[in-house]
């Protein structure tokens, strides 16, 4: 069977296992007004979901704006869910149309916090669950909670690689952060989850040269975590983004002299030499960051590097040389 937006899956039990998700409904029945989950899915066998009414329940909503899938799907039973969506699709009410839009609008419910179903299975890191939903209705892959968080997000910033490879297999997804545009990408460095990471790079190479709303690329938070693993792989990918700077003209190579991430430095300048010579918007170089971070491994090394020997006479917009700075830093 098919309808609107849904692709009618096969139910994962036969009797037995049907009278033990029945069963295990009774165990969601306790708090913030859940009864009507025993009342619509504890009724004699015949009439279970047979009719308009019962059918309704399924969109009925508790405290929390969660329906009987959020429920189980939060808990993390899978036979539950299996058994509630298949009840659902096979059901025989209204006109082919009408009910194919209904079990969609059912599916895609969202509650207070604006989570789906599918963002409940994410949490709890259910692959089998997630890969469920993903089958029965796609559309849900591409919905944020009220945060702006997406299901992608969540899988890259959990690391979970084979949920995050399950959503880009199935997808071609757009949402791939959240509303403060922090993305999956860098969500994922920021955790220190490489094979996550590698995952999405290779499914979605764009990512890369994603900025966040401040301007960050992710080689300016692999720079930030100092983690050199990525910053290699990402350097590999794309060596342009060493050029990107965020919205106050910090460039990837500034945050690493901030940090004190020697070895970062010494990574990008062996790919970019040039990229010693980018300035912010107050006109500071790397050596200038290093000095008010007060970092002196990245000091002695720049001093050290015949390539970057121009920075130590450079000025800023305030006519300050790092030399300047530093001594402006000891007196303070």
């Amino acid at each position: 069977m098919k309808v609107v937006g849904l692709v009618a899956i096969q139910p994962f039990f036969g009797g037995e296992k049907r009278i033990e998700a029945k069963m295990r409904l009774s165990q969601l029945v306790s708090v913030k007004r859940t009864e009507w989950l025993w009342k619509a899915f504890i009724p004699n066998e015949e009439k279970w979901m047979g009719r308009d009414h019962e059918q309704s329940l399924l969109a009925q909503p508790n405290l929390d704006g969660d329906t009987p899938l959020h429920v189980a799907a939060r808990v993390g039973h899978i036979s539950i869910v299996s058994f509630l969506v298949n009840e659902m699709l096979s059901s025989s009410y209204g006109d082919i149309e009408n009910r194919g839009n209904r079990e969609t609008e059912i599916l895609r419910m969202r509650n207070k916090w604006g989570n789906t179903v599918l963002h409940e299975a994410m949490r709890n890191h259910n692959l089998r669950m997630a890969e469920f939903f993903i089958k029965v209705d796609l559309g849900l892959a591409y919905f944020k909670n009220n945060t702006g968080e997406s299901q992608l997000y969540l899988a890259a910033r959990d690391g979970v690689p084979e949920i995050v490879k399950c959503i880009l297999m199935a997808a071609c997804y757009s949402a791939y952060g959240r509303s403060d545009g922090q993305t999956a990408l860098n969500a994922t460095i920021v955790e220190g989850y490489f094979d996550v990471m590698e995952a999405l790079v290779r499914a979605k190479p764009e990512l890369i040269k994603e900025t966040d709303h401040h301007g960050r690329t992710p080689l300016h938070y692999a720079a930030s975590m100092g983690d050199h693993r990525t910053v290699q792989r990402l350097l590999q990918l794309h060596i342009d983004i060493v050029y990107i700077s965020n919205q106050d003209g910090v460039s990837p190579l500034h945050v690493a002299a901030y940090r004190g991430h020697t070895n970062i430095i010494k990574e990008i300048i062996q790919c970019c030499l040039d990229s010693g010579e980018l300035l912010d918007l107050r006109g500071q170089n790397t050596l200038h960051f290093a000095v008010l971070s007060g970092k002196s491994s990245v000091i002695r090394y720049i001093l050290e590097t015949t390539e970057l020997e121009g920075l130590i006479n450079q000025v800023d917009n305030d006519g300050n040389t790092p030399l300047h700075l530093a001594t402006r830093e000891r007196k303070s």
